[in-house]
């Protein structure tokens, strides 16, 4: 259970830390995410199945606001 995360931890940081001088602060914290839940998705730490059940859960909580 947390092989998969630390590695995208480890690959998310890597990035962060080549270009932390040249991007802003908000373009890091975005950047950050997208990197992390991507290589999540390459290392199989999350599947396909995950991503549905949180679209899903977005899409009704849009319904209820």
């Amino acid at each position: 259970y947390f092989l998969r995360p630390a590695v995208a931890s480890v690959i998310m940081t890597a990035f962060l830390l080549t270009y932390v001088k040249d991007i802003n602060f908000l373009a890091l914290v975005i950047a950050g995410g997208i990197i992390y839940f991507t290589s999540l998705y390459f290392i199989k730490g999350i599947t396909v199945e995950e991503i549905r059940l949180f679209r899903d859960a977005i899409a009704r909580r849009k319904r209820y606001a």
